[in-house]
């Protein structure tokens, strides 16, 4: 119902990246509502101490473990879905909010399968077979040990910044007790933070080939540095950099192909979040070499329904111009758009993913 009782997420920040509102005009059954531009739910808690913290802590886990799917689907989400400008407040037609600090995103029949698990697990009405039975469903719906430990140390006390500390976190007790079996650190197959670096820096371990993860990556993971120039060649990179999970690897990847032209640029623009406030923008691929123009880099897109727009533009000389830009979606649907000029753009629905091929050539 895009709201709660027993705590208040007690966060007001007017104008800035959370809002909530309460409605609190009784001490009793009083009720805080979430206003669509808010994180809300997505806010974590690892309060243990009382009652109510532990209801937080709990009630947002489990939304982290269902939302992420996007705004304005039939699927679970963070909550945030009143617009309280309005009087009585009303259901938003647009809406925001998820944080994207974590890459779980459960289908909502997975409830039935959370609540079978826990009593598969035991009868018993505990913390560890509750969490149990939803590390269970996660599994079942194909999410690792690491994507699981990533999500529960979201909520543990002083969340660890490091996926090396995060993977030592979920080792004890009690995470461990919610998790499948831990993962061979000498097996690179296996998932593991620890002892299977990410293959893909150049130059320094913290040096990131930009192609390979989402611009949102670097926000994450402010210790990693963007590396335009890696040209496909890629180095481990250290601990600090890990393996980007499923949200960070790029679904929309725009790419060049055809003459030369090393001064020009490539890009995905999209705005993620709600009414287009806050927008993110993303130039690319933007006066590098050439051959970082063929190999592309690209954004990860929810599947929400919000367009991305490719941008190919040339370096502005008479002698070149882009001829069209072809685009192949995952889903195996392809498309072309003829241009001729030195600066084309295009509006696409992601639909899952797609790259983008700006095709550069003299007249």
């Amino acid at each position: 119902m895009g709201g709660v009782n027993y705590f208040d997420p007690s966060y007001i920040e007017e104008g800035g990246s959370f809002r909530y509102y309460s409605n609190a005009a009784t001490s009793s059954g009083s009720m805080t509502y979430c206003n669509a531009r808010a994180i809300c739910l997505d806010r974590n808690s690892s309060a243990t101490s009382t009652f109510t913290g532990q209801v937080h802590r709990v009630v947002t886990l489990l939304h982290d473990a269902f939302d992420g799917h996007g705004a304005n689907q039939n699927q679970p989400s963070n909550a945030a879905v009143w617009d309280t400008d309005t009087t009585p407040f009303s259901y938003a037609t647009s809406r925001g909010g998820d944080a994207r600090d974590e890459g779980v995103a459960l289908g909502g029949r997975e409830i039935y399968g959370m609540l079978a698990n826990w009593w598969f697990r035991s009868s018993s009405f505990t913390l560890d077979t509750v969490f149990a039975g939803l590390g269970d469903s996660m599994t079942g719906a194909g999410y690792s040990w690491c994507d699981q430990c990533r999500l529960f140390v979201l909520q543990s006390a002083s969340p660890p910044d490091t996926d090396a500390a995060r993977y030592a976190r979920c080792a004890s007790a009690p995470i461990s007790n919610w998790l499948g079996t831990m993962p061979d650190p000498n097996d690179p197959a296996s998932c593991t933070y620890a002892a299977y670096p990410f293959v893909g820096c150049q130059g320094s371990p913290t040096s990131v080939c930009d192609e390979l993860v989402d611009p949102f990556y670097f926000v994450r993971h402010p210790a990693c540095s963007k590396n335009a120039l890696c040209g496909g060649s890629y180095s481990n990179c250290s601990l600090t950099c890990p393996r980007p999970s499923a949200d960070e690897i790029p679904n929309v990847v725009v790419k060049a192909d055809g003459t030369p032209t090393p001064n020009g640029s490539i890009r995905v623009v999209y705005i993620w979040t709600a009414g287009g406030t806050g927008g993110f923008f993303s130039s690319l691929v933007e006066g590098s070499s050439w051959t970082e123009f063929q190999i592309g880099a690209g954004v990860h897109v929810p599947n929400d329904g919000r367009p991305v727009t490719i941008i190919c533009n040339t370096d502005g000389s008479a002698n070149r111009v882009i001829t069209e830009i072809s685009v192949r979606w995952n889903n195996g649907t392809s498309a072309t758009f003829p241009c001729g000029t030195s600066l084309c753009q295009q509006n696409l629905a992601p639909n899952g993913g797609l790259v983008a091929t700006c095709r550069f050539a003299e007249p």
